[in-house]
């Protein structure tokens, strides 16, 4: 039964340190999106699900989108 559980952790992970710490402590896989959304300029105001974030980056109105450089993002983010 045990052999079916996995430990995902997913919080506040930024560096290749952090993942190697938390896998020594027994995690499976871990999530990293914190530090990828930051480059990209999330401004952490909560707001993804309601698509009124000013910044736009995990929005799915294009309004919003369309302000997001991704030349220079993608740039940030590598």
């Amino acid at each position: 039964m045990l052999d079916n559980i996995r430990l995902i952790a997913a919080e506040k992970i930024v560096t290749a340190f952090h993942v190697l710490r938390t896998i020594a402590l027994g995690a499976d896989l871990c999530n990293m999106a914190r530090p990828m959304m930051m480059a990209l300029g999330c401004i952490q105001a909560r707001r993804c699900n309601t698509n009124t974030c000013r910044v736009g980056i995990a929005t799915q109105n294009p309004s919003l989108s369309k302000g997001i450089d991704v030349k220079d993002k993608a740039a940030r983010v590598a």
